[in-house]
């Protein structure tokens, strides 16, 4: 065990021309006698105290004014010829020496003295940096040290007060390490000719209470409080079954057991009340414990009563979704994607407001595949609906398209007869074409295929290559053609690789013709080969798999949207996306990240917009 004791030192105080000794009954019987410097009765408290234990202090941290350390002791009458810290030292090795045998402990060794600047003008800075110091020698302590533990004492007497709360704050950051505890705060307080040390571990122990309290209010954490209450005899009834039931909650919320977890929300709900009502009722409040959290229990009563009001909802689907705004907006982001997963389907296919609906010619159907996955699953009808049920699907896939690169090559040529017709055709309906295929396309492949843009880029196109009349391309001088200034770009970064630029070609005018027949002919212009899909704005979106199945099952009819067919496919995508992010957050994949936490947050809240919306 390590013991450290941390103190502001104070300068030594004269008095009729001589120390000012004080008297402190609590060192009469440590054979010192009086205290003759401000921070020596903290020093000889702990000491004392330690030696109760058969232990010892092994270092004492110093915080030192440049007055402390370089002035003299004197007065208009007298001079001592010393520094303060140079009598302090002395003295301090005066005491090691009565506490631990003559020349046992060297106090230089012991001694760890931190610059203090008294700067009143340079603001907090100057004051914190010191402490900061304070509290990394510490630090270095234990890593030296790393098998052993550390017991701190602080010393609030000596230094400035706004100093010495600073360093009671940043104490806490201590705390926080399992291996360093906060033993004692104490403080020495003056009378004339005598002093009384008082302990401060009630003010200490008030920080971890408040700090509970925040913490709980804020990430329904209970760490905090439970430290503090695990220190201090609660003995009010109502206040123990209050932290019982923000305990519960604090687990369930975490792990996110459905049932468990609204339980424990009405379970806080009456709790909270219960206590309020009791404390409200007693004329003489005896517990100070309970005093202060009824103090703070309107800001609990706050943060919580979405989440209290959310369970009272009828309709389960209004409660869920009212839970997992809750989870979004205290950051509980995991715990928002697990109730989307598993309480989403249900809501889609709620009978009060349906999103979706099993026409009835099918229901058999997906009863049948329903009494063989239950067999061993647990999950729900409706979540069974939401599977997507790849077996299911597959036995009507007849898409005739094997993968992306299939799609692709048919927009492909859909985009190289665009191209043609607007070079062979000035009454060329643009777009038509690749409108016609991509729908074609979409009734067989469930993937989202966009081409709005496409459409419009097309036209854009025919316009200018119709009214040009050099029937040249010129980005400085022309106006920006999308699909253009799309083969300008891939083109420059393609010569840049070989080394060329774009200024050898008829000095950056592309001779319009040519790279139209070019593209329409191979898709290619000046050997360089370009994915004319990409060039006219034509995607493909990657969604999960299940979306797909999902989507080809509405398609085929086997499942029907209500209304908002837009709304409700985006809707079902975005439920995919969080569903397949919330499972690879679960199995730990050790793959990049593909979204951000922040996008990852409007990702859910663009979903639950839209089925508040649907509903």
């Amino acid at each position: 065990m390590i013991n450290i004791l941390l103190a502001f030192l104070s300068p030594v105080q004269l008095k009729d021309g001589d120390i000012a000794a004080k008297e402190y009954p609590e060192l009469i019987d440590d054979g010192l006698g009086k205290t003759l410097t401000t921070n020596e009765s903290g020093l000889r408290f702990v000491m004392k105290s330690l030696r109760q234990s058969d232990e010892k202090l092994d270092y004492y941290i110093c915080l030192v004014s440049k007055m402390v350390h370089d002035g003299i002791i004197k007065n208009d009458n007298v001079s001592f010829n010393k520094t303060h810290f140079g009598f302090i030292k002395e003295r301090t090795q005066n005491i090691f020496d009565k506490y631990y045998g003559k020349n046992k402990v060297d106090i230089d060794e012991v001694i760890t003295k931190i610059n203090y600047i008294e700067d009143i003008g340079n603001g907090n800075e100057i004051i914190l940096k010191p402490i900061i110091n304070a509290v990394s020698k510490i630090k270095e302590i234990q890593r030296l040290k790393p098998n052993e533990k550390i017991n701190i004492y602080i010393d609030l007497t000596g230094g400035p007060r706004d100093a010495n709360m600073m360093l009671f704050i940043m104490s806490r950051i201590l705390d926080y390490d399992s291996d360093i505890t906060v033993k004692q705060v104490i403080y020495s307080a003056l009378n004339r000719d005598s002093g009384h040390i008082q302990l401060l571990s009630t003010a200490y122990d008030l920080l971890e209470l408040v700090a509970g309290i925040s913490e709980f209010a804020n990430f329904g954490s209970m760490k905090s409080l439970n430290n503090y209450f695990s220190l201090n005899k609660i003995n009010n009834e109502s206040l123990q079954n209050l932290l019982a039931a923000m305990s519960d909650f604090s687990e369930k919320v975490q792990l996110c057991r459905y049932g468990e977890f609204t339980k424990s929300i009405e379970h806080l709900n009456q709790k909270v009340y219960d206590f309020k009502k009791k404390i409200s009722e007693e004329k003489f409040i005896v517990d100070e414990n309970a005093e202060t959290v009824f103090l703070f229990l309107d800001e609990i009563d706050k943060k919580y009563r979405d989440l209290f009001d959310a369970v009272k909802n009828k309709l389960p689907f209004e409660k869920d979704l009212k839970l997992i705004r809750w989870c979004i907006k205290n950051d509980y982001i995991q715990q928002a994607m697990t109730l989307i997963t598993e309480r989403m389907p249900e809501c889609f296919f709620n009978k009060e407001k349906p999103i979706l609906t099993v026409p009835a010619e099918y229901l058999p159907y997906w009863n049948n595949g329903y009494d063989e996955y239950k067999k061993d699953n647990k999950g729900s009808f409706n979540y069974w609906l939401f599977l997507s049920n790849v077996k299911c699907f597959n036995e009507f896939e007849e898409s005739g398209f094997k993968s992306d690169t299939d799609v692709n090559n048919y927009l492909v040529k859909a985009s190289m007869a665009e191209l043609d017709g607007i070079i062979k055709d000035k009454n060329f309906e643009s777009g038509s074409i690749l409108k016609e295929t991509v729908e074609n396309i979409q009734d067989k492949y469930v993937r989202e295929i966009v081409y709005n843009k496409a459409i419009d880029n097309l036209k854009e196109l025919h316009l200018f290559y119709s009214e040009s009349e050099t029937k040249l391309y010129n980005r400085e001088k022309d106006k920006s053609i999308t699909i253009l200034e799309n083969v300008f770009r891939e083109l420059s970064d393609e010569l840049e690789k070989k080394g060329d630029s774009i200024q050898k070609f008829n000095g950056g005018a592309f001779p319009l013709k040519k790279l139209l027949k070019g593209l329409a002919g191979s898709g290619q212009f000046y050997n360089i080969k370009f994915n004319l899909s990409d060039i006219i704005g034509v995607k493909i979106i990657h969604a999960p798999r299940s979306y797909d199945n999902m989507r080809g099952v509405i398609n085929k009819g086997w499942i029907d949207i209500v209304h908002g067919k837009e709304m409700t496919l985006k809707a079902l995508l975005l439920y995919f996306e969080i569903k397949e992010e919330r499972n690879a957050v679960n199995h730990a994949h050790n793959k990049n990240e593909k979204i951000t936490f922040e996008q990852l947050k409007v990702k859910i809240n663009e979903f639950l917009d839209l089925v508040e919306a649907l509903l």
